[in-house]
């Protein structure tokens, strides 16, 4: 079983093992919790023989007998554990709250073949996992990183505070003596949570609070270096795909936001968005104009990039500063609606698959 809830998965391309972020919030980490739990037993053994029940006191005895036969090669530790699992199993009993504002989370990698966990990296300080990419540096060749978005001493309640920041982690999967196992690379520390991650065209692309951005993985320190942002989206970025040169944004609130990456003067702009505001919770892209997403209200919509903008984003000789001006507090250009479906419960996932009959 998984130690947390799980968040989000990969699937690494080259090595087809399986790479899981966990995490739980208003929870203590694993060894926190386990040595939370060893002290409310031993209390509870004091207590028994503070009070001198007879009755207690032969039933532990009996039970410590059958123990011994079944413990004999463990270390004293793991005979603790194994008689607190006993005794106070965390199905029944639970595990200890701290309260809001504390997180446990884990990074999991996983052979499915197999169904064994070949590492488990806990994460320290109150961090939580919150996104998880599979991503190739050009300056690195071939070799594909697994790179991991936290969020730092994060609060859900009255508001969203993310004060704390977040962090990126790179991570690549080494095979030796110890078996495979994640190394972590480089680690970029951020002042807001990296919600979402994806892989643009040998770059890391991150979405953090407000901000667009671009990072590259040096190859002399291995640190993630900065290349290009925008800063002009509404609320929150929580979804991100790309095809070409064009990526679309999934805002929390404010719907989708179609972005053009110029490698001319290595900049992000908005050319089209979308004049109604959703809630956006997933998006797909159908095609190179087409994105299909659901949002937290439960309703899948389809929206296209009018031909025109489409014709005067491929033309070389168009300005750039056509597509910059404002149109209605938002970008020069909105997306078509093509159809609304209500489901009537909130989307968690859009896939783009193939219907076969029967």
């Amino acid at each position: 079983p998984l130690r947390y809830t799980p968040r989000a998965f990969v699937i690494h391309p080259v090595l087809k093992l399986v790479v899981t972020i966990e995490s739980d919030h208003n929870s203590y980490s694993y060894e926190e919790s386990e040595r939370m739990r060893m002290q409310q037993y031993s209390h509870h053994l004091v207590k028994v023989k503070k009070e001198n029940d007879d009755d207690a006191m032969a039933i532990e005895d009996e039970e410590e007998e059958e123990e011994e036969e079944n413990t004999a090669q463990m270390s004293e530790q793991e005979r603790m554990r194994y008689r607190l699992n006993k005794k106070m199993p965390m199905s029944q009993y639970g595990a200890p709250k701290p309260g809001s504002g504390r997180w446990a989370s884990c990074i999991r990698l996983l052979d499915v073949a197999t169904q064994q966990t070949l590492d488990l990296v806990e994460l320290q300080n109150n961090e939580a996992a919150v996104s998880i990419c599979t991503c190739t540096f050009r300056d690195h060749g071939s070799e594909v990183f697994v790179c991991v978005g936290t969020a730092k001493n994060m609060l859900l309640k009255p508001k969203r505070d993310t004060r704390g920041g977040g962090a990126i982690r790179v991570y690549r999967i080494t095979t030796g003596a110890n078996g495979t196992r994640l190394e972590l690379v480089s680690e970029r520390q951020l002042e807001d949570v990296p919600n979402a991650l994806a892989p643009f065209h040998g770059r890391l692309m991150a979405g953090v609070g407000t901000a667009l951005r671009l990072y590259d993985l040096g190859t002399k320190k291995f640190q993630l270096l900065r290349k290009c942002e925008n800063r002009n989206f509404p609320n929150n970025i929580v979804t991100l795909t790309s095809m070409g040169e064009r990526i679309i944004v999934g805002d929390v609130q404010e719907s989708i936001f179609f972005v053009k990456y110029s490698r001319l003067d290595n900049s992000l702009y908005i050319f089209c968005d979308d004049m109604i505001p959703r809630w956006i919770t997933s998006h797909v892209l159908v095609d190179y104009n087409t994105v299909a997403y659901g949002d937290k209200f439960g309703t899948i919509s389809l929206s296209r990039v009018p031909m025109q903008v489409t014709q005067m984003e491929d033309d070389p000789t168009a300005a750039k500063f056509q597509l910059d001006e404002s149109y209605l507090n938002g970008a020069a250009h909105k997306v078509e609606s093509v159809t609304n479906f209500y489901v009537g419960e909130p989307i968690t996932r859009v896939l783009k698959t193939t219907l076969t009959p029967g």
